[in-house]
């Protein structure tokens, strides 16, 4: 069986960031959430995802610009 992997989670709703990261921690997953694009590359430059589940409507910077900057990472 493959191990849950860690997921990064980014939306500027708290609520639905604490909903959702409760129930994938429920399943095993490792699970960070960020409230902002800026927070979430930030966090993405000191650790590796698996995963990113990614708002596409947030104030100041969007989800598409957000996953074009986590793509230069790799």
């Amino acid at each position: 069986m493959i191990a849950p992997g860690r997921i990064l989670l980014v939306d500027d709703e708290a609520e639905f960031i604490s909903a959702l990261s409760e129930r994938m921690e429920t399943r095993g997953f490792k699970v960070d959430a960020a409230a902002s694009g800026k927070q979430a590359l930030k966090m993405a430059d000191t650790t590796n995802y698996d995963a990113v589940l990614l708002d596409l409507a947030m104030p100041e910077m969007d989800g598409l610009e957000v996953l074009r900057q986590l793509r230069a990472f790799s």
